[in-house]
């Protein structure tokens, strides 16, 4: 579904009052941002995956994040792949919601850049037309919605929907004597050897560097962050492995989930097993987007999402 506002002439005399000398800064991120962040966004109110600090941590430097704390709003820049855009600015200063846009409006006047909020939350769209006086294009972002799971559906299993979730798991328990094990720092240069190996396998994915970087950063603060992983074993060796946080108190994220290629049905009983041992006392897993690619696509959709975490674009260009 698409909602398009159309265009009007009042669109360009809006544009223009905003288009004065902009008051907004952005800054790297850095680890002190972190208690910036937990003032504005204390309990992840939206549940985005894009949004929770470890993703924005682990990828700030694949995106060039920068952040800016302007009227009220914890505001987030992205430049990547050549694009700028920002993400939903976070705060409960609804009232100055439109003093942040023109705000921003002004930014991107200045530097040439088209204005663009990506990852829109479906809560915030009312918001920010009523801000923008219905002027901007708002469309879905389908590539990018979150799954969301019930924790219990992926520990048991149960009923015809995940018949062949269970017999993945059987098969791989009778061709392999396994052991699943809370995953340490020690542990943590094994997981990269299994990233690595499973991307050989992928040499045709574009974003393998790019996640292999944010592994890196990861890894690095797997404590700090904190973070929790789990892998299986087999005969001495990592085989799979997955990595997660607490988006908020009853929702679990998975940031990754990697196994060696030759076994894939080693990705149910790592879901299951890191479902299980790591996450049980949560309600609900959210694991993330499918990036718009067909198999990721299907993959996820075999466990049965409970729903969908909608996203949206804001665009808004001057005629």
């Amino acid at each position: 579904m698409y909602i398009i506002v159309e265009n009007d002439p009042g669109l360009l005399s809006w544009g223009r009052m905003a288009c004065g000398v902009s008051k907004i800064e952005f800054t790297p991120l850095t680890w002190e941002t972190k208690e910036v962040y937990q003032r504005y966004y204390p309990t992840n109110i939206y549940a985005l995956s894009d949004l929770a600090f470890s993703t924005l941590w682990i990828w700030r430097h694949v995106y060039h994040l920068a952040y800016s704390e302007h009227r009220g709003f914890f505001c987030l820049q992205c430049q990547f792949r050549g694009k700028t855009y920002f993400l939903p600015p976070l705060g409960p200063s609804t009232h100055r919601l439109s003093e942040l846009i023109n705000d921003l409006k002004a930014y991107t006047r200045e530097h040439d850049l088209p204005f663009c909020i990506r990852g829109v939350p479906r809560e915030l769209v009312p918001r920010l037309l009523a801000a923008t006086e219905n002027r901007g294009n708002i469309r879905e972002d389908r590539a990018h919605w979150d799954y969301v799971y019930l924790t219990r559906d992926l520990i048991d299993l149960n009923g015809n929907k995940y018949r062949n979730k269970r017999s993945q798991i059987r098969r791989f328990a009778t061709s392999h004597d396994y052991r699943y094990h809370p995953m340490t720092p020690a542990d943590l240069p094994r997981a990269l050897a299994v990233f690595d190996a499973w991307a050989s396998a992928h040499p045709r994915i574009l974003s393998v560097a790019e996640e292999r970087a944010a592994l890196l950063e990861a890894l690095a603060a797997f404590e700090k962050l904190p973070l929790k992983g789990g892998y299986l074993e087999v005969d001495g060796q990592m085989v799979a492995f997955a990595i997660g946080s607490l988006l908020k108190p009853d929702t679990a994220l998975i940031h990754f989930e990697k196994t060696l290629p030759e076994l894939p049905d080693a990705y149910a009983v790592i879901n299951r097993e890191f479902t299980t041992n790591a996450w049980s006392g949560t309600e609900f897993i959210n694991r993330e987007d499918d990036l718009g690619l067909p198999g990721l696509r299907e993959a996820k959709s075999r466990y049965h999402p409970v729903r969908m975490a909608e996203k949206y674009i804001f665009e808004w260009n001057d005629l």
